[in-house]
């Protein structure tokens, strides 16, 4: 709103080429600011395991990834030490515990 009154103020009062030549920057970034831009959708992460999350012994567990919004990377953290940046991860939990999946 306040970019069309700043350009109907300059169209109303025929400002001169000097003032004109000094507001070409405002000018500039009033056409800025009428551009629309679109946002890249929000990312929301989820995954589910393929694999059997409990067990004797040190289960493997195979992860897969449900996000939505489009995510071009990822970074997996399995609460033992483990990280990776791969889509569908597999980690095995060597040690008994609850891991929290980040």
């Amino acid at each position: 709103m306040t970019t069309l009154l700043l350009l109907r103020y300059f169209l109303k009062n025929k400002l001169s080429i000097k003032i004109a030549q000094q507001c070409k920057y405002l000018f500039l970034v009033l056409i800025a600011m009428l551009v629309s831009f679109s946002a890249a959708p929000q990312v929301t992460a989820d995954f589910t395991t393929n694999t059997a999350t409990s067990g004797c012994g040190s289960p493997v567990v195979e992860f897969e990834d449900l996000s939505t919004g489009s995510p071009t990377s990822w970074l997996w953290d399995f609460g033992n030490g483990n990280t990776t940046n791969l889509k569908h991860p597999v980690a095995i939990f060597s040690t008994p515990g609850v891991y929290d999946i980040v």
